[in-house]
């Protein structure tokens, strides 16, 4: 891995934690990395227009499409073309009705939504429709053996990987 005074950097020159390094260089050479990103540091928080980008550019590469620059400016605040796109296909709405609130640091739930309203539109919904149902019903599996295991354990049964009192 690259390093700039001790410090990893992506293929394009962002720093990074050594843990992320092979995956962010993954999604570089992939396409994922949207302008807003470029120079960046990849450490700090994300800004609702950097990952606004981020999400047409998911969309774009997934789907094979480039999503047009809409005419209209609902914004006050902004006239960025990735946000403008972001919004334009529903992805996330302004802060406001007329401000879209580009350096504002992005909440989960932001993130959330913009996720969710981009699988939506490459319509891969019923895969996350399914995964989550594979989750609750792993989830519910892991609770129903826990509370087999604690009875088990209440009647005096061990687990055979326990090793036996002497």
């Amino acid at each position: 891995p690259s390093q700039t005074s001790g410090q990893p950097v992506s293929v394009t020159g962002e720093p990074v934690d050594e843990w992320a390094l092979n995956l962010v260089n993954q999604a570089i050479a992939g396409g994922l990395m949207p302008d807003h990103l470029k120079g960046q540091d990849l450490r700090e928080p994300i800004t609702r227009l950097q990952f606004a980008a981020l999400t047409v550019r998911l969309y774009e590469t997934a789907s094979g499409q480039s999503i047009q620059v809409p005419g209209e400016n609902p914004f006050t605040d902004t006239s960025d073309s990735e946000a403008l796109k972001a919004y334009s296909m529903g992805f996330t709405a302004g802060t406001s009705d007329s401000t879209f609130g580009p350096g504002e640091l992005l909440t989960r739930e932001q993130a959330a939504v913009m996720l969710m309203n981009a699988a939506t539109a490459l319509e891969i919904q019923e895969t996350i429709d399914a995964f989550a149902q594979e989750t609750r019903s792993r989830d519910r599996r892991n609770r129903e053996k826990g509370r087999k295991d604690r009875s088990r354990e209440a009647r005096g049964v061990r687990r055979e990987t326990e090793p036996k009192p002497e």
